[in-house]
């Protein structure tokens, strides 16, 4: 028998596969590494809501350029899909892996339709 998953972010469960509307607020902006090296810009969503609750307290998002022009204290609506990823340390260095096991967990996906609502800054 499969082991059902247990997800860091369970308000997202429920529309696991689907599309939704989501506001959420922009607490800053980083970066990550690239696949093939360079750096990738990130930003921040804090408080994400859908239909008036709170699904996850926060998630990330490579800054593509329909996240470009967003500022810190952006309240923004967007559309993504709700998805399973792995994360955690999926190398071959065992002394990491105990410390950062894989596990599944549940992201935001394919943002479109993104725009300002209120800027609270």
């Amino acid at each position: 028998m499969a082991r059902k998953p247990r997800y860091g972010r369970k308000g997202l469960a429920p529309f696991l596969g689907k599309r939704g509307e989501f506001l959420a607020t922009v607490a800053r902006f980083g970066t990550k590494t690239g696949w093939k090296g360079g750096v990738i810009k990130t930003v921040l969503l804090t408080n994400v809501m859908l239909d008036g609750k709170q699904v996850a307290d926060h998630v990330w998002f490579a800054c593509g350029k329909r996240l470009s022009g967003l500022k810190e204290g952006d309240v923004v609506k967007f559309q993504a899909r709700v998805q399973e990823y792995v994360k955690g340390y999926r190398g071959w260095k065992e002394d990491i892996i105990i410390d950062n096991p894989p596990s599944v967990d549940l992201k935001l996906s394919f943002p479109t339709k993104v725009e300002v609502v209120n800027n609270l800054a």
